[in-house]
């Protein structure tokens, strides 16, 4: 996103978590922003329902930036290439302020200790992410008859804790790391991601994690037909995943459960 000629409003989402009346904050338009095409793209969270079902999230202690900004921050840092928020250091923050509405941008320490308080909360997080696939879900319910599992791994270099070894491919070799599995649609459109500090292997999160993930969805259930009777029926769901995950017995124990498996 290039420097956009573009009116900025007063305060952009003037509800994104502030309290009380709204006072602008320019008396003018702002021109030439940098990052500004950013805006152009805001239905796009919209359309994911990025904001809608944030009231599950846990409400952040009374400050200048709200839950609902900080969310729109990030997503607009996604869409213009601030990969993470040590390069944010680099961005000018009065300028993704009038971005946002506001005079400027978080800091780095205060999106980081903002980011720490919602992901704290575990509950309300899980939550959250089951109320966006649920809405995914009903709008497209035939898209998630065939769901890719994916495992990704993220090294760990900090000072605390102490996480099992993984084989991270780009620097081959094996490093501390946790991983995170990926369920999604074939043609790429997301619905869960899993992390697991401790990693239990694929097979194991297949059957202890994901499954009963998608049982609370409702996209496999109870009524589910037995794939290995005489008269298998139609699959409830089928799984694709990599070499990782390949196993009779698992697959067996899925079949049983009406999924049916690509490896």
């Amino acid at each position: 996103m290039g420097r956009a000629t573009c009116d900025v409003p007063a305060r952009v989402l003037a509800s994104c978590g502030q309290a009380g009346p709204v006072e602008p904050q320019f008396s003018e338009a702002a021109r030439g922003v940098r990052s500004g095409g950013v805006l152009a793209a805001l239905s796009a969270p919209l359309k994911e329902e990025l904001l809608a079902a944030s009231d599950v999230l846990p409400l952040l202690p009374k400050g200048y930036y709200g839950l609902l900004t900080i969310l729109l921050f990030l997503a607009f840092m996604t869409l213009a290439r601030v990969r993470n928020l040590e390069g944010l250091r680099y961005q000018p923050p009065g300028e993704w302020g009038a971005i946002l509405g506001l005079d400027r941008c978080p800091e780095v320490k205060t999106l980081r200790r903002e980011i720490a308080l919602i992901a704290d909360d575990d509950a309300g997080v899980r939550a959250w992410q089951l109320a966006l696939a649920r809405r995914w879900q009903a709008e497209e319910p035939e898209l998630w008859a065939t769901l890719a599992v994916d495992g990704h791994v993220k090294v760990y270099t900090g000072p605390d804790g102490r996480l099992p070894k993984h084989f991270v491919s780009r620097e081959r070799l094996c490093l501390p790391a946790s991983a995170s599995y990926w369920i999604k649609a074939l043609g790429g459109k997301p619905l869960l991601c899993l992390h697991k500090t401790l990693d239990p292997k694929m097979v194991a999160a297949i059957e202890a994690d994901v499954v009963p993930a998608l049982q609370d969805l409702g996209i496999v259930g109870a009524e589910a037909p037995d794939l290995t009777a005489p008269v298998p029926g139609q699959p409830a769901l089928t799984l694709v995943f990599d070499r990782e995950g390949w196993s009779p017995g698992l697959f067996r124990r899925l079949a049983r459960r009406g999924i049916a498996c690509l490896t």
